[in-house]
């Protein structure tokens, strides 16, 4: 017990903990780091997906007036979803729900 509470009282072994803090502090900071970069991708790759299906609709809708909105079919994606049948949504929109 008394060569235990040496060791855990001595620089050595004060040093080897400091270490350890050091390192789990430096994959800490990368690992933000990395998560910032990603952040970063992440929200460029949403903007072009955004402008990509933005410019189809707008393409195959001017299509469609060409064509005729009987001609090509409606696209599923490309529809507005119908409102709930419930009949809450009215109130809500209201704020008397």
């Amino acid at each position: 017990m008394e060569e235990l509470y040496q060791y855990l009282c001595s620089i050595e072994f004060r040093q080897h903990v400091e270490g350890m803090v050091e390192s789990f502090v430096a994959l800490e900071r990368d690992l933000a780091k990395e998560r910032r970069a990603m952040d970063k991708m992440w929200a460029a790759r949403e903007k072009q997906i955004g402008q990509a299906l933005r410019h189809t609709a707008l393409m195959y809708g001017g299509i469609q007036g060409i064509a005729g909105g009987n001609v090509l079919p409606d696209l599923k994606p490309l529809q507005l979803e119908p409102p709930a049948a419930n009949g809450d949504t009215e109130a809500e929109c209201n704020g008397t729900k």
